[in-house]
């Protein structure tokens, strides 16, 4: 079994949205161990692009 590779994900309502699991020791100082933020598109292809960037973005150190 491998590492899926991240992808953004489609609310019931069709709204795409940036999912992003924290590493543990992350998750505890932050007080969560989930980021969800939405992209705010019905769009699949807009969804991607902007996942891409709001991804790096949330994985960036200066963020924490």
């Amino acid at each position: 079994m491998g590492l899926r590779m991240p992808r953004p994900t489609k609310t019931s309502n069709g709204i795409w949205q940036d999912r992003v699991r924290l590493p543990a020791d992350v998750g505890e100082s932050v007080g969560r161990d989930v980021i969800k933020e939405s992209l705010n598109t019905r769009d699949e292809a807009e969804a991607i692009t902007r996942f891409i960037i709001r991804h790096a973005q949330s994985l960036s150190p200066q963020r924490w």
